[in-house]
């Protein structure tokens, strides 16, 4: 799997754009899957190896929620990847509940909604 960037980037670039509650943390550990975020709806989970983020998972326990909005409109733009594809995969998944994928500047994002309310996006470079 190819690396999006490291850990320390995506942190410094993310937590400029979302509010205390969503920030992502320091962390101790620079391998396997981490989970770097539970607060009430967002659960953010990352791939690291030797600190570079391989993937990164975003689930949602709650359709149209803002949290979902501002956590991952905090990656697409301080990342620089903002892009129709993405909202658009978004926006089929949650009203047809099914797997859809938007790709946009070398990433992909996978999403599922197999049910209303639960919502997971697998974010990877492509």
């Amino acid at each position: 799997m190819t690396t999006i960037a490291s850990y320390e980037e995506i942190k410094k670039n993310y937590n400029q754009l979302v509010s205390e509650k969503y920030q992502l943390p320091d962390i101790l550990k620079n391998d396997g899957q981490i989970l770097v975020l539970d607060s009430d709806p967002i659960k953010i989970t990352m791939d690291l190896q030797n600190g570079q983020v391989q993937s990164i998972q975003i689930h949602s326990s709650k359709d149209g929620d803002h949290a979902w909005d501002e956590v991952f409109e905090g990656f697409e733009q301080g990342m620089g990847w903002s892009s129709m594809n993405f909202y658009n995969a978004y926006r089929s998944a949650v009203t047809e509940h099914q797997t859809t994928v938007g790709k946009a500047h070398g990433i992909q994002a996978i999403h599922e909604s197999p049910t209303a309310n639960d919502l997971t996006v697998t974010i990877s470079r492509i």
